[in-house]
């Protein structure tokens, strides 16, 4: 391990986890794609069909290399353009969860958490 990173996390002081995970009911999301119109969860099988037709095959991370293996990852991406949220949804179900989520995380008060939609991904079975 590269030793000012370790020097690094030495310094570090106070609890936390390495991750956290929170849900929420799916009826609180409300998603419309370009090209597919709204989703509704859970999805049929011919509605993730015509997910996959607007998405493209999502690469992987190895190291310092991105790359495209279906075998490794058999998943699709759909880009954040084509991507309509219901804002107002959005934030009543998923703001009160950042604090919880900083504070399980470890991250001082002072921290302010923000989420993001970078793209949205589509898995196949299994």
């Amino acid at each position: 391990m590269n030793r000012d990173l370790l020097r690094a996390l030495e310094t570090l002081d106070g609890g936390g986890t390495f991750c956290c995970r929170h849900t929420a009911p799916a009826q609180d999301l409300h998603l419309e794609i370009t090209g597919v119109g709204p989703l509704r969860l859970p999805l049929s099988a011919r509605r993730a069909r015509s997910l996959r037709e607007v998405a493209r095959p999502a690469h992987f991370g190895q190291g310092s290399r991105t790359l495209l293996d279906r075998g490794v990852r058999d998943t699709w991406e759909i880009a954040r353009s084509r991507v309509k949220i219901d804002q107002r949804r959005w934030r009543r179900t998923l703001e009160p969860r950042l604090e919880a989520i900083r504070d399980e995380l470890g991250l001082p008060p002072e921290v302010r958490l923000r989420a993001r939609l970078y793209k949205l991904l589509v898995y196949e079975p299994g």
